[in-house]
């Protein structure tokens, strides 16, 4: 949220995006060095509406960016319903494009 009292979710993805990328590029990708808080991450996945108990991958620094660029859970659930399949509860978007086959992303 921003100080206005808007959303600014896209800035975020892209800050932590840039952060991440540029620790990876340094050699420098430790959590020690940025670090995020589990209440922190909590807090992302319950704006995000993502179960607190499901494992995000990566560092602290990649596990914010991750969950930040997650389309939200109650407009995902939409979409899959409306296409007659129900989203895995542990459903995580890697990626630009997510496939499902067979229960699984590809």
């Amino acid at each position: 949220m921003d100080y206005q009292g808007g959303e600014s979710i896209d800035l975020m993805i892209s800050l932590f995006s840039e952060l991440a990328s540029d620790a990876r590029s340094r050699g420098t990708l430790r959590d020690d060095f940025y670090f995020i808080s589990d209440g922190a991450l909590r807090t992302f996945k319950n704006f995000q509406a993502i179960p607190v108990d499901l494992a995000v991958p990566g560092a602290r620094i990649e596990q914010a960016y991750l969950i930040w660029r997650q389309t939200p859970r109650s407009t995902l659930n939409l979409f899959a319903r409306a296409l007659g399949f129900e989203l895995p509860q542990d459903f995580i978007q890697l990626g630009p494009f997510a496939v499902l086959e067979g229960g699984g992303e590809r």
